[in-house]
């Protein structure tokens, strides 16, 4: 399918522009982007999601990455980690 090397460069292109944008562009679209691909299907997504945050992670603080909701594989409280199921 055509739409996954989108999807793929869409979080490379997210991560070389970052920081170029404005800081309340970053924190409205960067981590609800990264985190999302992160559940793709398609394995060069992900990996470019994890590239990305790994990046661009001075533009982000510990609470809000691991209090970033929507993503059932993020920490949230006191829940752990769900990557196994």
């Amino acid at each position: 399918m055509l739409i996954f090397p989108f999807r793929t460069n869409t979080a490379v292109c997210l991560g070389k522009i970052a920081p170029h944008l404005h800081h309340s562009t970053r924190q409205k679209v960067l981590l609800p982007a990264f985190t999302g691909k992160l559940r793709d299907p398609f394995p060069p997504a992900r990996i470019a999601a994890v590239n990305a945050l790994a990046a661009t992670q001075q533009f982000f603080t510990i609470a809000e990455t691991a209090n970033r909701r929507g993503n059932k594989n993020t920490f949230v409280g006191n829940e752990s980690f769900n990557f196994c199921r």
